[in-house]
């Protein structure tokens, strides 16, 4: 099953989908976290954050195959 929780920014998003998963026995996953992590290591790759490096990023996930499964 997946649960998606939306709503504006400091709104309690991640703290509900933290209890949530602890009450089902399911796993969180934060996208904002992911967001931050992918952003901060393509700024340490020197990717720069205008059009060119947007074209680099949309080249780099396109090759990601489709349906790839993330590790837990």
């Amino acid at each position: 099953m997946i649960i998606a929780i939306d709503g504006p920014a400091a709104s309690g998003k991640g703290t509900l989908g933290k209890r949530l998963a602890h009450h089902y026995g399911y796993r969180h996953l934060d996208t904002g976290v992911i967001y931050r992590a992918v952003a901060k290591a393509l700024l340490d790759a020197g990717v720069r954050p205008d059009r060119r490096g947007a074209r680099r990023c949309r080249r780099a996930w396109s090759s990601i195959p489709k349906n790839s499964a993330i590790p837990s």
